[in-house]
């Protein structure tokens, strides 16, 4: 084709206006991706900074001058309750979690694969410790555990933590479920596997993201719980979070800093081994 022909056929902004506007769908995804690390970046930087003021060798809560010191860490296990309060959140959190892990799957199964009457009032009921104030539920659940004279234990700890976990249980679990196409188990079923042998080879497998996502986030919920949890706890029963904010409250210094890095850095390593063995995406995604 001539350069005349192409002048004709083509109007002469028509190339340069093509170019402009690939050039603006190649920058789209770049600025977005710059915007997503500076956010990435702000988000991380009050945790980057309790690095630093823990390895302060002075009781100041503050960066470092003249020298570093690992004295705060060791003081972590010396010094303060912090461990024991640590081993009653580790023990809270996985009976907790592991009691609404059965009750809130049975829950879910109820739910999703036998729609009744009252259905949505049933889930309303089950996800509402999501939506009511944890103050709320922490006055409540003083006066209930106190008829049942389990105020200041760890077993009134371990019900009221329940509680809390079951709506993460439910939705994830419940999702899971809506997600399994019900034809494969109808296949198995029309291939003679009982319902046994149906749940162990299509549908736990197919649920099992589900499962292992709602006990990473009920685990997580019942560690970190601090509003309900400080209406309960007694001098032998105090949570992890409770004991830390006790702490600061008495003294200053780099001694919660030094706590703080360590649940960091533990936390980095459950999720470098999660995504090693069970790909985090996969169960982010559940």
């Amino acid at each position: 084709m001539s350069q005349e022909m192409l002048s004709t056929t083509l109007p002469p902004a028509t190339v340069p206006a093509r170019r402009g506007r690939a050039g603006k769908r190649r920058a789209t995804p770049r600025m977005l991706g710059l915007y997503a690390a500076v956010m990435a970046l702000l988000s991380a930087l009050p945790l980057l900074i309790l690095i630093p003021v823990s390895l302060n060798p002075k009781p100041v809560v503050g960066f470092p001058e003249g020298g570093l010191s690992l004295a705060w860490y060791v003081k972590v296990f010396e010094g303060t309750n912090f461990p024991e309060a640590f081993l009653t959140s580790f023990l809270v959190g996985i009976v907790s979690t592991g009691i609404s892990l059965i009750a809130g799957s049975l829950a879910a199964w109820g739910l999703t694969r036998n729609r009744f009457k009252g259905v949505a009032l049933v889930e309303a009921f089950l996800l509402s410790p999501l939506l009511l104030a944890r103050i709320v539920y922490g006055i409540a659940m003083l006066i209930v555990l106190t008829q049942f004279g389990l105020i200041r234990t760890t077993s009134g700890l371990i019900v009221a933590h329940a509680v809390i976990v079951m709506p993460y249980v439910v939705r994830i679990v419940g999702s899971t479920l809506l997600g399994i196409p019900k034809s494969l188990e109808e296949a198995a079923a029309v291939l003679g596997a009982g319902q046994v042998r149906t749940f162990a080879r299509i549908t736990f497998p197919l649920l099992r993201p589900g499962l292992i996502a709602a006990t990473i986030f009920g685990f997580i919920t019942s560690f970190d719980e601090f509003t309900m949890t400080v209406f309960l706890v007694g001098a032998q029963t105090r949570t992890l979070p409770v004991e830390i904010f006790r702490y600061a409250e008495l003294i200053v210094d780099p001694s919660v800093a030094a706590l703080s890095v360590m649940l960091i850095l533990g936390t980095l390593v459950a999720v470098i081994v999660l995504e090693r063995t069970l790909g985090l995406e996969k169960v982010l995604k559940a």
